[in-house]
């Protein structure tokens, strides 16, 4: 029997197990036969809770003004339940994602920042979205590559421009 010191049962105690289900079919195409290996639910994490994570998130942010960060992304997901109440926020070291039904669905992320979140939004470039983020008076990061927009907000900018916000996360 092997013996584990304290301090690794406690890092033992942390570990998250991944789990992934295949499906396995098979078709028969004139004399010849096919498998088909289909993903029939999405990787999964056995965690015990939501709070764990954020807990998780928060430790390894450590400073206390990135805590308020991390609730301004909490804050911002009620603008998403508004048109969507089923997605949830999901807890990573660099930036929060999105769950829809399990699933990651990354139309935004949020990543907390030091007295403000930067929200980044995968949607089409467009002059008229940049000149409105402008006349806000949000500060636009930019446009990366992969077709993000970056915007940094804090807590002011997420209450005065709820109403503009919104439909940018639709």
């Amino acid at each position: 029997m092997m013996m584990l010191s304290r301090p690794l049962k406690q890092k033992v105690g942390l570990l998250f197990f991944p789990l992934t289900v295949i499906q396995l079919n098979a078709i028969k195409i004139e004399n010849q036969i096919s498998s088909i290996f289909t993903n029939a639910l999405g990787q999964m994490t056995l965690s015990s809770e939501k709070d764990e994570e954020k807990k998780l998130l928060i430790d390894h942010i450590g400073e206390k003004s990135k805590k308020a960060t991390v609730a301004l992304a909490d804050e911002s997901l009620e603008f998403i339940h508004t048109f969507s109440p089923t997605i949830e926020m999901k807890y990573n070291e660099v930036y929060n994602g999105l769950n829809l039904d399990g699933q990651p669905n990354n139309f935004a992320t949020f990543s907390p920042q030091k007295d403000e979140i930067r929200l980044d939004l995968r949607i089409k470039k467009s002059e008229e979205i940049e000149n409105q983020i402008s006349e806000k008076g949000l500060n636009l990061m930019d446009y990366t590559r992969c077709g993000w927009y970056r915007i940094c907000l804090s807590k002011s900018d997420l209450k005065e421009h709820s109403n503009f916000i919104t439909p940018l996360l639709k």
